[in-house]
């Protein structure tokens, strides 16, 4: 008996890529983890990959930026920093938010440590056009 194959869209597909490489990037560093091995986690050939993400180096922004934006707790800070509150009440409850989702996802420091070790530390150049591990304040905020 044949199993039928999961049929994906593309965005789909894009997306359960991304997510094996984020296992395997943050279990295994950069350096460590082959588009094969992301490819044969992933049920793929390293053509589909590559259709989908030009390089490996590419596909590792890929994942540090959905981890960046998917784990943007901005919506929230926003509201914890309009509720007004002394300044130690409100870092206090920044922290504890950025504790919260640090314990819940260690994805994220592993693969930001994996950048650090691989391409240079908080040196290293940034490919054009991307945008680093920092966070800013909109112009627009009051402080």
């Amino acid at each position: 008996m044949t199993t039928a194959q999961l049929r994906f869209t593309a965005a789909g597909r894009r997306e359960q890529i991304l997510s094996v490489a984020t296992r395997l990037f943050a279990r295994q560093g950069f350096q460590g983890t082959t588009t094969k091995q992301i490819a044969e986690h992933a049920g793929v050939t390293e053509a589909l990959i590559f259709r989908h993400f030009p390089s490996k180096e590419s596909l590792y922004w890929a994942v540090i930026q959905g981890k960046i934006t998917g784990a943007s707790p901005r919506d929230r800070m926003r509201e914890r920093l309009n509720a007004g509150g002394t300044d130690a009440e409100t870092l206090a409850g920044l922290a504890a938010e950025i504790l919260e989702r640090r314990s819940k996802d260690q994805t994220l420091p592993a693969i930001t440590t994996s950048w650090r070790n691989t391409f240079g530390g908080a040196s290293a150049k940034v490919p054009s056009g991307r945008s680093i591990l920092c966070w800013q304040p909109a112009a627009s905020w009051e402080w």
